[in-house]
């Protein structure tokens, strides 16, 4: 919703200016100005919806991104949300478990990851299969002898498969952009945050580009 053109344009306003009064490289100058400088009120007029899948546990990090996104306005102060999440007290179909790519514990850090794991890659897959089939089976087991599906869902692993609508302006979504791709950042996260770069970018091809540089 929006495009290089309405950052231009609210950036301008105070003139009473429109970006098709100059040229795209007159523009694009001030669209880099403005990111450079830290002039972050024009980028929050272009908005982005997206629908996220991914495993509870990443939701739930990347959820602690607040800033931009829809929920996070002062006409709802007591909003704590800003998503709208598929929810299983309704949704009572067996979810797909994420099955990881294995790192290391990394040394000397309380959180985070190392390389890839090696050694133990084979018995740490047969750990993942065993609790994705228990979980998932219990959970059937437990709907089928009437359990209510606000209470069955209690049993399902955080690599559950869970999705979502998110709107944010560009600024946010370019600051979720920069917290998960940075070097200590969850590569799961990263993963979203790249794939949101990847859409984007070729609709922000100036404002992308200076926000995230």
């Amino acid at each position: 919703m929006g495009s290089d053109d309405r950052v231009c344009d609210a950036a301008r306003v105070s003139l009473g200016r429109k970006a098709s009064e100059f040229t795209s490289e007159q523009n694009a100058r001030l669209i880099r100005f403005l990111a450079r400088n830290g002039h972050f009120t024009p980028f929050t007029h272009p908005q982005a919806t997206f629908h996220v899948r991914a495993p509870i546990f990443v939701a739930r990090q990347l959820f602690k991104s607040k800033i931009g996104f829809s929920g996070d306005d002062e006409a709802f102060p007591d909003a704590d949300f800003t998503e709208n999440e598929i929810s299983r007290r309704y949704v009572d179909s067996v979810p797909e478990v994420y099955r990881p790519a294995w790192r290391e514990r990394a040394e000397g850090v309380k959180q985070g990851s190392g390389g890839p794991l090696k050694e133990a890659k084979g018995l740490a897959d047969l750990e993942m299969s065993v609790v994705a089939d228990i979980t998932t089976r219990a959970y059937g087991r437990l709907l089928s002898l009437g359990v209510a599906p606000e209470q069955a869902r209690a049993v399902l692993p955080t690599a559950a498969l869970t999705e979502w609508h998110w709107t944010g302006s560009l600024a946010a979504w370019a600051r979720l952009y920069r917290l998960r791709t940075a070097s200590d950042a969850q590569d799961e996260t990263g993963e979203v945050a790249h794939q949101v770069a990847a859409a984007l970018a070729p609709h922000f091809l100036v404002s992308w580009s200076a926000l995230t540089a």
